[in-house]
């Protein structure tokens, strides 16, 4: 996923997330993001201008910060939450969310966030982890959420969850204008 501000008369900045495929579309937006955020097998490449981001930690790298945190769950499992600033809008993005992993504490650290992205389980014996999205969601009140799946059944079972349509498209323009007053837009995006 890539996070990219844009400011008239200014050099576009970008933030890649996670970038796990090698597709020849990821190998050029990882030439071109000024950061990246991943695991350690997140390769920047050499010839690029990318800082690394890799653990939890804050982190103040081309012009963008960055806070990377880490929760414990109650059922022993964990995850990871990174937060970035572009502009004036808040974007969150989660490795994995299970129901119990968020603590009021923790939602205290992550603050304000406007758009939240989450991934939604592929696995079968995780599936029963959607059931958990609608707690989170509405534990951080985020403006707009970003399910991160491509499967019909999956995106289904997260409208269910999330109690709205929602919407497709292939990429997400966040003015702070567009953001609902109330409640929270669904938007899933498709592959490019």
């Amino acid at each position: 996923m890539l996070v990219e501000e844009r400011v008239r008369g200014q050099t576009p900045r970008s933030t890649l997330f996670f970038p796990e495929t090698k597709t020849s579309r990821v190998r050029t937006l990882e030439e071109k993001a000024d950061v990246i955020v991943g695991g350690e097998n997140v390769k920047v490449p050499q010839e690029g201008r990318a800082h690394r981001i890799v653990m939890p930690g804050e982190y103040d790298v081309a012009g963008f910060f960055v806070r990377g945190m880490a929760f414990g769950s109650r059922s022993g499992s964990s995850t990871s939450a990174y937060v970035t600033e572009a502009g004036d809008t808040v974007f969150c993005l989660f490795g994995e969310v299970a129901a119990d992993t968020l603590s009021e504490q923790d939602v205290e650290a992550l603050g304000l966030v406007d758009i939240l992205a989450l991934p939604v389980p592929s696995h079968p014996e995780k599936t029963s982890q959607i059931s958990g999205l609608g707690d989170v969601v509405r534990a951080i009140e985020p403006k707009v959420v970003l399910p991160l799946t491509e499967d019909a059944k999956l995106r289904a079972a997260v409208r269910k969850e999330l109690g709205v349509e929602g919407e497709t498209t292939g990429k997400l323009t966040a003015l702070k204008r567009d953001f609902p007053e109330e409640g929270f837009r669904v938007v899933f995006l498709d592959a490019q």
